[in-house]
């Protein structure tokens, strides 16, 4: 996983500069939303197999059964915030 977003944060970049480059800014941002909308391509076709019928709402659970996941997406969030700062440094 660590692999593959420091490959992001290096051919993301370069591959953007050269596009802008090569072409127009507007080439850029047409090719950036073209590659934001293909992400759905792979989940096309799957489906709820919960067996859960969607129009029903799930019962609400209380703020401390969502602690865990609160605390381990801000840890997340601060990690990859800190990763550009930490190359800088290299």
């Amino acid at each position: 996983m660590r692999m593959e977003l420091s490959g992001r944060w290096v051919i993301g970049p370069a591959l953007g500069a050269w596009i802008a480059e090569s072409f127009r800014v507007r080439t850029m941002l047409w090719a950036t939303a073209a590659c934001f909308v293909l992400q759905r391509v792979p989940m096309q076709g799957v489906t709820n197999r919960s067996g859960a019928r969607p129009d029903r709402a799930a019962p609400s659970l209380p703020f401390r059964a969502y602690l865990p996941l609160a605390v381990f997406t801000a840890l997340y969030v601060l990690l990859y915030a800190g990763q550009p700062i930490n190359y800088g440094f290299r």
